[in-house]
């Protein structure tokens, strides 16, 4: 744990899961924080009400009872039970509307990548992964030219599908600047996380 935070540990028996977290914590939401927080340590405090429910931090407190932790940093909650239900919705919630960069995101991959970091552990799957690295010299065809590029075929069916949902994305996201190639972007996101 980090020196700044040791002053705020609590006893993890003390602190408890929010009976009525509204976010869903999978498995892989879980190994993504564990391995971080292995990776890295707790760089951050869970936000917990004066009795140890945890607000905010819930995938972190089951991943530190997972990891065997005996402590966790933990800010106390001052207001009303209410706006900490607000906050605890706005935490999660104002996270979910960032986008990522992707030029940027394949730059700091690369970076990492180019300094000898490992690159396991920090949410991403291999196969995410290599739709976002810049390409290593040597990954071109055969011909020399851009690797080969495969197409699914979708039936009238599945397509109407496809179109909802990017239309939903559209709608959720408010932003009329989307590309509909970024929209399935989301909706593959979306659907990694819940797996």
């Amino acid at each position: 744990m980090n020196s700044g935070l040791a002053e705020l540990a609590r006893p993890i028996e003390w602190l408890k899961p929010d009976p009525d977290n509204a976010r869903e914590h999978g498995d892989r939401n879980i190994d993504a924080i564990r391995d971080s927080m292995t990776r890295h340590g707790q760089q951050r405090p869970v936000v917990a009400m004066p009795d140890g429910t945890v607000i905010a931090g819930n995938g972190m407190l089951k991943a530190a009872i997972g990891m065997g932790w005996s402590h966790l940093a933990a800010l106390i909650w001052q207001g009303s039970k209410a706006d900490a239900i607000a906050f605890g919705l706005a935490d999660n919630r104002t996270a979910e509307l960032a986008r990522w960069n992707s030029e940027q995101l394949g730059k700091n991959l690369d970076s990492m990548r180019l300094a000898g970091l490992s690159l396991a552990g920090i949410g991403w799957s291999p196969s995410e992964l290599n739709g976002l690295l810049p390409k290593l010299p040597g990954s071109e065809s055969s011909d020399g030219g851009p690797p080969e590029r495969k197409t699914i075929g979708l039936t009238a069916e599945q397509f109407a599908v496809v179109k909802r949902a990017i239309a939903i994305v559209h709608e959720r996201e408010q932003d009329d600047q989307i590309s509909d190639g970024r929209a399935l972007e989301l909706i593959c996101a979306d659907f990694m996380g819940g797996l």
